[in-house]
């Protein structure tokens, strides 16, 4: 797997701040699934792509914002001086690159949310994404 990994990080910078936060919102930070599916769970599908991509709502109807508009970092989760891996568009608008301990990254953004890499839910959402492209289109 570190070859898909090499590829959606260097590809998609933030795509594993997306899989952490979509895992987060599932429950399944740190935890492999029963099984995987070859398939994603169908959701309202419109013009714009899945649900998830565009503005969701929240449990009390308010429009929730998108995850690469919050200040968001995944840290590489070394216990003496941690290091960012990855930083949302948000948090790269106000200064914070990855590659920064986390200490500089709050010293120019102390709102900084900051969320641990997780192997599962990164691997787990280039599976998934992988098996969409598939889906759409078996040439690919």
């Amino acid at each position: 797997m570190q070859t898909e990994w090499r590829v959606a990080c260097v590809r998609i910078p933030r795509f594993p701040i997306g899989a952490v936060r979509h895992a987060q919102e599932r429950g399944n930070l740190g935890k492999a699934d029963a099984q995987l599916l070859l398939l994603p769970i169908q959701e309202d599908r419109g013009p714009a792509g899945p649900a998830s991509s565009r503005h969701a709502k929240t449990p009390n109807g308010e429009k929730s914002v998108h995850w690469d508009n919050q200040l968001l970092a995944l840290t590489d989760g070394a216990p003496n001086r941690p290091k960012l891996r990855s930083v949302s568009a948000a948090a790269a608008r106000v200064g914070v690159r990855a590659g920064m301990t986390l200490a500089e990254g709050r010293a120019l953004c102390a709102e900084l949310e900051v969320l641990p890499w997780d192997d599962v839910a990164v691997t787990s959402a280039i599976t998934e994404t992988t098996a969409t492209f598939v889906h759409a289109s078996p040439q690919v």
